[in-house]
């Protein structure tokens, strides 16, 4: 941010949260060892970097910071839109570039009857960055020159695998694996000179500057939802994890409609929980880290599948008396009908109508008309 000198409260915010949470963390400890001591020392660097970049941006007015953050969407979709070699959408390029055009033009009411107003030098700086990735885009220019052209195609492989790992962390990775990618990101970034990849004149500065960025933004990511559990307990805490996603999923889908459904879960937690020992889980004569986030996991396991068990009878009960209510409904009915057909049967008794006599009526009036017998 302090390079580019591109940014806006918004990207600043979330930062000053996690600056914030970290220093709790580090004032909760009352240890004086050398490590609490230079995270210390870390910190205050932090703050400091945070308080420089703040004071270019607090006093910028409500309508400049909100054309700001546009146009930083804008631009950060327009080099994903460069980096990502699967797609090349020129719909999605006419969208930007409408979307562009529709903020310059209110850039030009924002700024006219102010000279060199708080912010303009930036927005303007924003716009016509957009402008040329747009023009770069449809001529289909290279994206980058040659010479970093190997820098390139390592940071796109490097953000693919880091992208994958988003997906499949909680199987294949490793704490100290991050800090391996994290490692290879930092020599690339330590060979840039004066802020440049080899070279400021070779083009595709932008575009490299941001790959960098995506993928120190994916280790953020994953540093900040790993887990603090041992290597080897690790596996169990990936089953624990898995069986939660599937119950979780089944409970937003309406639960369950049987019993039977529930067994594989309930085998594999009661096979897990009958793996601990004296109240724990021991791995090779050893107690790992991360006991009680596993045996968080686990109990939340079964509390889901207790819910689920409760959900499903109290269907059942209402629908027994749904049931029972039909039931009753149709034998009420059924009861009536017969003692209305009783009730007809009756009143016609009463007018002493005989079947004999009506068909003996319909003959004499037959031998009138001189009918013979077949």
């Amino acid at each position: 941010m302090q390079e580019t000198n591109l940014f806006s409260p918004n990207d600043l915010k979330p930062i000053k949260e996690r600056l914030d949470e970290i220093e709790k963390i580090i004032r909760n400890d009352n240890s004086s060892d050398e490590e609490h001591k230079l995270l210390e020392l870390k910190l205050r660097v932090c703050y400091k970097e945070y308080e420089t970049l703040a004071k270019k941006v607090d006093d910028l007015p409500d309508d400049v910071v909100r054309v700001m953050n546009k146009l930083l969407k804008i631009k950060s979709e327009l080099l994903t839109l460069i980096t990502n070699k699967e797609t090349n959408n020129k719909e999605e390029l006419q969208l930007l570039n409408k979307d562009l055009e529709t903020v310059q033009k209110h850039c030009e009411g924002l700024f006219s009857n102010v000279q060199d107003g708080p912010g303009e030098g930036v927005i303007k700086g924003l716009i016509d960055e957009c402008h040329n990735l747009i023009q770069d885009i449809r001529l289909g220019s290279t994206t980058v020159d040659p010479q970093l052209k190997e820098i390139y195609d390592k940071l796109q492989t490097l953000k693919a695998t880091l992208k994958g790992l988003l997906v499949t962390r909680r199987w294949t990775l490793r704490t100290t694996d991050i800090f391996n990618y994290q490692r290879e990101l930092t020599e690339i970034d330590n060979a840039r000179v004066n802020g440049y990849f080899i070279n400021k004149d070779y083009k595709g500065q932008s575009v490299l500057l941001h790959l960098l960025r995506r993928c120190y933004a994916i280790i953020y990511t994953l540093l900040e939802s790993s887990e603090p559990v041992s290597e080897s307990l690790q596996p169990l805490h990936n089953q624990l994890n898995t069986v939660r996603k599937c119950l979780l999923d089944l409970k937003r889908m309406g639960g369950i409609t049987s019993i039977r459904e529930l067994y594989p879960y309930q085998l594999k937690l009661a096979s897990i929980d009958n793996q601990k020992v004296d109240g724990k889980f021991i791995i090779n004569g050893q107690i790992p880290e991360g006991q009680g986030t596993v045996f968080a996991l686990l109990a939340e396991c079964f509390d889901i599948v207790h819910e689920l068990k409760m959900e499903l009878y109290e269907k059942e009960d209402v629908e027994d008396v749904d049931v029972e209510k039909s039931r009753n409904k149709s034998s009420v009915i059924g009861t009536k009908a017969l003692q209305d057909t009783n009730y007809n049967y009756n009143i016609v008794d009463e007018h002493g109508y005989d079947e004999a006599e009506d068909n003996l009526a319909s003959l004499s009036v037959n031998d009138s008309d001189e009918f013979t017998d077949a």
